[in-house]
């Protein structure tokens, strides 16, 4: 889980991780810069040992979901990893028996999503993105990504990239066959919406991918979107 300046957030959100038994070990790569959510991932770090192994803190060298992704996943000796934004919520269901699938015949999966607001935009939002990463086998990473260990070891883990990280993993993982289109749903923050407005998020998200898509540099696409949560 890479987070940023979560805040008290980023405290409640491993607190309901590691209520589950299906969560193996979490691993949280913290890059904020600041102090309120310092002091949260401080008193995490400080709070490891009592969660028998289950918790790890680890401090990211700088706010880059893509080098935090890695930074988590180095060294890590699980079956199935799977990549979690901090502001999004895992469905209520086994994920050893949801996930089972990527240990014998697929390498890797991605869940449907749900955005936390009402209105019919929204459910349109989730539509066309479920269906666009099902159809086009490309994965964004409100959609938690998860994918066979030795799978992402073979193709040298998430590119050190600036923004499109998940698009980016997502096509070297075809190389492996389709993801596995998971019906349960995990539900992720509308912030992003709310901050920038949905219109404007929705044309800025379609420009770039497809600026992406002809060449245009991560750290370029990175400027114009600013947001690095």
């Amino acid at each position: 889980m890479p987070a940023y300046n979560e805040g008290p957030q980023l405290a409640r959100r491993v607190a309901q991780l590691l209520e589950r038994q299906d969560v193996d070990e979490l691993i949280v790569v913290d890059a904020s810069d600041d102090p309120g959510s310092q002091l949260i991932v401080h008193g995490l770090r400080a709070a490891q040992g009592a969660y028998s192994g289950r918790l790890r803190i680890v401090l990211g060298s700088h706010a880059q979901r893509a080098t935090q992704m890695n930074q988590g996943a180095s060294g890590n000796q699980k079956d199935v990893l799977v990549f979690l934004h901090a502001d999004t919520r895992l469905p209520g269901v086994d994920l050893r028996h949801v996930l089972e699938p990527i240990t014998e015949e697929r390498h890797w999966a991605r869940f449907s999503i749900r955005i936390d607001a009402r209105g019919s935009i929204f459910r349109l939002i989730e539509a066309a993105t479920n269906y666009r990463s099902c159809w086009s086998g490309i994965a964004t990473g409100d959609q938690a990504i998860s994918v066979r260990r030795t799978s992402l070891e073979a193709i040298c883990g998430f590119r050190p990239m600036a923004l499109m990280e998940d698009v980016d993993l997502s096509r070297r993982l075809k190389q492996f066959g389709r993801p596995l289109c998971l019906s349960e749903v995990v539900l992720t923050s509308a912030r992003r919406w709310r901050l920038h407005g949905v219109v404007r998020t929705i044309a800025l998200m379609w420009l770039l991918r497809l600026l992406f898509s002809i060449g245009i540099s991560d750290k370029r696409l990175a400027s114009w979107y600013g947001d690095r949560r």
